[in-house]
């Protein structure tokens, strides 16, 4: 059975793209900001995923078994006494014709979230996670899962968004909406001085059941502008909001560090009471997550040192990103059919050595072809050099895991002000380091194997000297743990670079602009490495050398 998952509408729409499940197989998932240019995609229908998924895998929407759709439009508009398009409608927004609307499968959002989450974590029962802004009217909810029984069974469901509170917070700072990760950068600077006050607005008792201050009705689409409205004027209270970018961290910043330090507290706090009281109740040692919330690797990090937690794994595309394939796996189990695939998490397009090639000789530009590709890389990051990499199939979720990365050398923090400068990026943010998986004890206090980026560990203090440029502030880490069986290419040139270092990590960030979606095609990686300025770019066996410096 063929089912095509998609996410993405022309209202309140964001993070489309589309998912194909074969058989209860993964054959690939791409998201449509990649593929149009424009990041998130807001208020789009997944257009050009859906033709990528056609064209790449040679097959038409008539072989198509069902087209499933992760998010329950028709109810969501019910709850606020309107009514939907019809399935006829729909199919022609989406595929031009009306003739496919028996093929349309509606999805509830968090059962979409639950989905991507648990089926490919390769666990036989889990406790399951989600925790976003909202879905149609529910913005956290915790399932349990079992594969044995081919099931997700809800245990708890509230419409207090822990999304939109740390997003309230994120402006109040004085951040734009979706920069959460810069909130979360920030707490690691700060204190948490007010985590007093937030907890008289927002906690979780010790059954892991979330209370809130207030409540918002439902009275449309969605209740993301109220409910931070809300929010905004509580935290006024505590401390005036402020403007403007944070370039760095000076006495005045240090309060806003307090708050932000102060909201990552609360939001752990409340997750940790939901892990312990349901892991100990139902028995399960295992965590899956999803959901926006769940890129919060410090919250990730938090949770997998519990004693009561044995391995946590979160969607690479926690965000809505991974909605398509959450929704294709939901339709699948619904029609009783066996899910069965690892999350390797390179699923998207790819460019083979002729058209890069071709691409290149087009273009003039200075390139050679490598006799040893990964150590003619690792060699360059070695000697200071910054590469751009640009390799097999693009990555689904919104990290860059090696094969559309920059890289760097790790040792220096000379390296982190370089490459953040480069990148647009304010010099107090924090870069992530990859490391052999096989070395990782050596470096991190975290065995887990983290291939994803969403998990962070703790450095280890004796090798800290050789990290400068990977180590936060609070002396963590956000890691990629990789192995040569999720990214073989990937791992050699860090092997390469263990060899001439005796270092198994390297910086990697992700190959985009700033304000653009990481980059997709040979003219995107081009393009973006000259406006960078950066050193090198290497793309499928070829080295090119961006300027004579």
């Amino acid at each position: 059975m063929k089912i095509l998952g998609i996410n993405g509408w022309i209202e309140r729409g964001h993070d489309g793209g589309a998912a194909l499940l074969e058989d209860g197989k993964l054959k690939f998932a791409i998201e449509e900001e990649r593929l149009i240019g424009i990041r998130h995609a807001y208020d789009r229908i997944p257009y050009e995923s859906i033709r990528m998924i056609c064209e790449k895998e040679k097959i038409s929407i008539e072989d198509i078994n069902i087209i499933a759709i992760g998010w329950d439009y028709p109810n969501l508009w019910k709850m606020f006494g309107a009514k939907f398009i019809s399935k006829k409608e729909m199919s022609k927004v989406i595929l031009g014709t009306e003739k496919y609307a028996d093929k349309i499968m509606y999805v509830e959002h968090h059962i979409a979230h639950a989905c991507s989450a648990f089926y490919p974590s390769g666990f036989e029962k889990a406790l399951v996670l989600v925790i976003d802004g909202q879905g149609e009217y529910i913005a956290t909810s915790v399932f349990l899962g079992d594969k044995k029984k081919n099931k997700l069974t809800k245990l708890y469901e509230t419409s207090i968004s822990l999304g939109y509170f740390y997003a309230a917070v994120t402006e109040h700072i004085g951040f734009f909406s979706g920069q959460e990760g810069k909130t979360m950068g920030l707490a690691s600077y700060g204190k948490p001085v007010y985590a007093k006050q937030l907890r008289k607005l927002i906690s979780a008792e010790d059954n892991g059941v979330i209370k809130c201050a207030f409540s918002v009705a439902k009275k449309g689409k969605d209740e993301e502008e109220e409910t931070i409205a809300i929010w905004r004027n509580l935290l006024e209270d505590i401390i005036p909001s402020r403007e403007g970018k944070i370039e760095e961290i000076t006495s005045d910043i240090i309060p806003y560090a307090n708050l932000a330090a102060s909201a990552q507290k609360v939001l752990e706090e409340i997750l940790i009471k939901i892990v312990e009281y349901n892991c100990k109740k139902y028995n399960v040692q295992n965590v899956a997550i999803a959901g926006g919330v769940g890129l919060n690797c410090a919250a990730s990090g938090i949770l997998s040192e519990l004693t009561c937690v044995d391995k946590i794994f979160t969607q690479p595309a926690a965000n809505d990103g991974g909605i398509s394939l959450g929704a294709a796996i939901a339709a699948a189990t619904q029609k009783n059919e066996k899910v069965d695939f690892e999350m390797i998490p390179y699923q998207g397009n790819e460019f083979n050595e002729e058209e890069v090639l071709q691409f290149l000789r087009d273009g003039n530009y200075n390139y050679h072809k490598a006799e040893n590709f990964p150590k003619e890389i690792a060699q360059l990051i070695s000697e200071g050099k910054i590469v751009a990499v640009f390799q097999g199939r693009l990555e689904f979720g919104p990290r860059a895991l090696g094969n559309r990365s920059i890289l760097a050398d790790p040792r220096s923090a000379e390296m982190l002000l370089k490459l953040n400068t480069l990148k647009g990026r304010e010099v107090w943010r924090p870069l992530a380091p990859a490391i052999l998986f096989e070395h990782q004890t050596e470096y991190f206090s975290s065995n887990q194997f983290s291939p994803y980026m969403t998990i962070n560990s703790r450095v280890i203090e004796e090798v800290r000297n050789n990290l400068g440029a990977v180590t936060h502030v609070d002396g963590t880490a956000r890691i990629q743990s990789v192995s040569k069986r999720y990214n073989p290419s990937f791992h050699l040139i860090i092997e390469e670079f263990y060899k001439i270092t005796g270092v198994p990590v390297v910086i990697n960030t992700s190959f985009n602009v700033k304000g653009e979606p990481i980059v997709a095609t040979p003219k995107e990686a081009m393009d973006s490495a000259m406006a960078m300025n950066l050193d090198y770019l290497a793309m499928e066996n070829y080295i090119i050398k961006l300027h004579n410096n």
